[in-house]
């Protein structure tokens, strides 16, 4: 009874307030001086101005300008209305990248040129859960396009139903779109070579490049770069990768398995150990293959960081053409497998930090997309900000973050893909038809829409 009269009590005078407010003329305008936000635009269309993708505010006006045009069945129409290209546009071979096309003075596309492809090795939602709340901070591309990824990855041919992803079948799968098996890398499950997303690029006038934390013969920038039945065959895997023709290879500096500069100068490459070299490398003045200290195995933070080799390797592709840059952090998997939580954390920050250089470098260009995903989940990991799971740590910055990892192998779960720089429409190429879930050998096929600049 008492129970009643409480909540009796509560909506009555829940009335009253909102009575009194309405009879005040209360003024919350005080409610507005909050911390001004450091917007970043996503681009206006034909229907809508500007708007930030941080805080959903729009601002600025839609001129008749701001149509996308793409070539439709037989003529080229604005992908977002519809309405047909005036006969300057359909007759103009546009400018890439500029906002306003030269040729012809119509600021009718953002032509995309360039995709960052970055790989989180072992990256589920709870990993970059455990990132934000031991660094205490909000990652800007957990509001980019959003989709759930499926990670099963192998062939149903040769494999016991409870086999799980490795890091090779599962890299093939975002190379070249193609499910194959377990210590694959580039081969389908016949052992055939797969054409990967970067050899598609290169077909198309695109400088290429590859970049891991890990060596390069691991198992991720192979897939993108070699072909091999055996991930473990690293002769194999370094001598297709020093052919393939990749016009930045980068990765961990490696003691026991090494290509001579010899070997790397034969075939066309400049043999760099510094990022001072990188840096001076000029666009399209030769293949660089790059060795550096990027290795993050304690919590000291590693002499080469990823997010400054991301930022030279950019500007020595930076090209008329465009390019497409594949950028691994190894690390999330690895720490995972051993199950460091601090580790882990440092490496999830450290994929972070290389986003947040890579927007920095874009500024305001508008003619470069950003894939963002995982090849599967390591450690089925959970975290909490409460004391509710029985284990913690302590990240440098004194946050406790409370923590169990359930395994120290990879799992089934989804993982996550996040896109930037362009409007993808999901459901055309997702093999769910759905807007909401894809395959992970559908994202290559993303990667190839965006280098057509169809969305």
């Amino acid at each position: 009874m008492k129970q009643k009269i409480r909540s009796v009590f509560s909506i009555l005078l829940a009335i009253l307030l909102a009575i009194s407010m309405v009879s005040c003329n209360l003024d919350f305008s005080d409610l507005q001086n909050e911390p001004t936000c450091a917007h970043r635009w996503s681009n206006a269309n034909c229907t809508h101005p500007k708007t930030c993708y941080l805080c959903n505010v729009t601002e600025g006006t839609v001129s008749a300008g701001d149509h996308a045009y793409v070539m439709g069945d037989d003529d080229y129409v604005c992908l977002y209305c519809g309405e047909s290209a005036p006969e300057l546009v359909k007759a103009c071979t546009h400018v890439s990248g500029k906002d306003t096309c030269p040729l012809c003075g119509m600021t009718a596309r953002n032509v995309i040129k360039n995709v960052i492809y970055i790989i989180g090795d072992g990256m589920g939602l709870e990993h970059i859960a455990a990132g934000q709340l031991a660094y205490e901070t909000d990652y800007a591309f957990e509001e980019w396009q959003f989709a759930s990824v499926n990670t099963d990855s192998l062939t149903s041919g040769g494999r016991n139903q409870s086999e799980l992803t490795d890091s090779a079948a599962a890299g093939t799968a975002l190379a070249t779109g193609v499910v194959t098996l377990n210590g694959y890398v580039g081969k389908d499950q016949n052992g055939n070579d797969l054409s990967t997303v970067l050899d598609y690029a290169k077909q198309k006038g695109k400088l290429t490049g590859v970049i891991s934390t890990d060596y390069l013969y691991g198992a991720t920038p192979a897939a993108f770069s070699a072909h091999s039945t055996d991930r473990d065959d690293y002769l194999t895997i370094l001598t297709s990768q020093i052919t393939s023709n990749v016009d930045l290879l980068c990765g961990q500096t490696s003691t026991s398995q090494a290509l001579s500069d010899t070997v790397i100068t034969q075939n066309g490459y400049r043999a760099y150990t510094s990022l001072d070299e990188i840096r001076a490398h000029a666009p399209g003045s030769g293949k660089l293959y790059c060795t550096l200290d990027m290795e993050e195995t304690s919590l000291t933070e590693a002499p080469v960081k990823l997010s400054d080799v991301a930022t030279a390797a950019l500007n020595a592709l930076d090209s008329e053409n465009g390019f497409v840059l594949m950028i691994e952090q190894a690390h999330i998997d690895k720490a995972s497998h051993n199950n460091q939580f601090e580790q882990m954390a440092q490496a999830v920050n450290s994929l972070n930090d290389t986003v947040n250089a890579i927007l920095a470098w874009l500024g305001d260009r508008t003619d470069t997309a950003i894939v963002l995903t995982a090849d599967h989940e390591t450690g089925d990991l959970s975290v909490s900000g409460s004391k509710t799971l029985p284990y913690s740590a302590t990240l440098p910055n004194h946050t406790t973050v409370y923590y169990r990892f359930n395994s120290t192998s990879h799992t089934k779960a989804n993982v996550g893909l996040f896109l930037y720089g362009a409007d993808v429409q999901i459901e055309r190429i997702s093999y769910f038809k759905t807007p909401y879930t894809v395959k992970n050998s559908d994202i290559c096929n993303i990667v190839k829409r965006l280098i057509n600049d169809q969305r």
